[in-house]
């Protein structure tokens, strides 16, 4: 790039010519040219780990989207501790109950080979949806605990009320098979 130093009229020693602005149009290109090798190639992927690319919207709203999906069939979530995660939705009727009975319900975990496990909300439909976290309880004494033993997942209610209601436990989890 060459530097064009003006002067200001009377001095005729830069004049307004074809040379001086195709030297001023070379000058940009060649500016312009320097600063797009430095911005990034848009690619629709998250894959790899260059600097010179960029991840489109695309590809960042299907990661987003990837990691929000709810199923009863296991899906990979991402990752704990460089193992992979999964997660999925256990699907069950809780017993009918009624005030002062304690009831339980088992649910057999034993075919997802689980490590580590984690249990992040629980939800009941009764009359009305309720999430629940691992232990619930309420000033009316009514609780719900969920935890696992063994290759049992149960679901304990004390003294709470309700028909038949509806369960659905989102488990998240490492396996020993990975």
């Amino acid at each position: 790039m060459q530097k064009i130093n003006f002067k200001n009229l009377p001095d005729t020693s830069t004049p307004l010519n074809a040379s001086t602005l195709n030297q001023m149009q070379d000058n940009i290109e060649s500016a312009i040219d320097t600063v797009a090798s430095d911005i990034p190639t848009v690619v629709d992927s998250l894959d790899g780990d260059s600097t010179t690319d960029a991840p489109s919207v695309h590809a960042v709203k299907e990661q987003i989207d990837s990691l929000n999906v709810y199923s009863e069939n296991e899906v990979i979530v991402g990752s704990w501790f460089g193992k992979t995660l999964y997660r999925k939705v256990l699907h069950t009727t809780l017993p009918t109950t009624s005030d002062g009975v304690n009831t339980s319900k088992d649910i057999d975990i034993s075919s997802l080979n689980k490590e580590i496990i984690k249990i992040p909300e629980t939800l009941v439909i009764t009359n009305q949806q309720q999430f629940l976290p691992i232990y619930y309880a309420n000033n009316a004494g009514n609780s719900v605990k969920t935890f696992i033993l063994g290759d049992v997942l149960r679901i304990y209610n004390a003294v709470a009320s309700y028909s038949e209601a509806d369960c659905y436990i989102t488990l998240e989890y490492t396996k020993t098979t990975d």
